[in-house]
């Protein structure tokens, strides 16, 4: 270790008796988490190609205001767009399959709630851990069930 480097614990330690710092160091974590998942979403909307029509963050419920990471419109009402409203494909991408993150507590009730509501109103919904984006195979693997959903070949 450099003489500039401090370990996890050591940081953990600082930032408790500085609530300003450990803020900051939210911020950051924050922005670092945000950034990563939009990095994994556009390489997932390159490797699907430019025929598809779709919208980020859509809002599917006015009403509860929930959003699908990645909402993907059918190829055939794409003359519509975008005034496009007819459900298809949404895509969801789970951050925290691997660690502490949201998926792996009660926070995923929320989300089991979202997801059947958006079943509910006609979305196919597929999921994925955001690790799946970060290797050529997962990538692959995802842009397949994606088009085959799609009812591309």
């Amino acid at each position: 270790m450099s003489k500039h480097t401090i370990t996890a614990a050591q940081a953990r330690r600082a930032t408790a008796k500085h609530p300003e710092a450990r803020a900051e160091v939210n911020r950051a974590k924050a922005i670092r988490d945000r950034d990563t998942e939009r990095t994994r979403m556009d390489r997932l909307i390159a490797a699907l190609g430019s025929s598809i029509v779709y919208e980020r963050e859509f809002q599917f419920d006015a009403a509860r205001k929930w959003r699908l990471d990645l909402a993907i419109f059918a190829p055939a009402l794409s003359s519509s767009w975008p005034n496009l409203t007819e459900p298809f494909v949404a895509v969801e991408i789970h951050g925290g399959a691997r660690g502490k993150g949201r998926h792996t507590s009660t926070g995923a009730v929320g989300d089991w709630e979202k997801l059947n509501a958006a079943q509910l109103a006609g979305w196919m919904v597929l999921q994925y851990p955001g690790h799946m984006l970060d290797t050529p195979k997962g990538l692959a693997k995802i842009v397949a069930e994606i088009k085959r959903a799609l009812g591309e070949k």
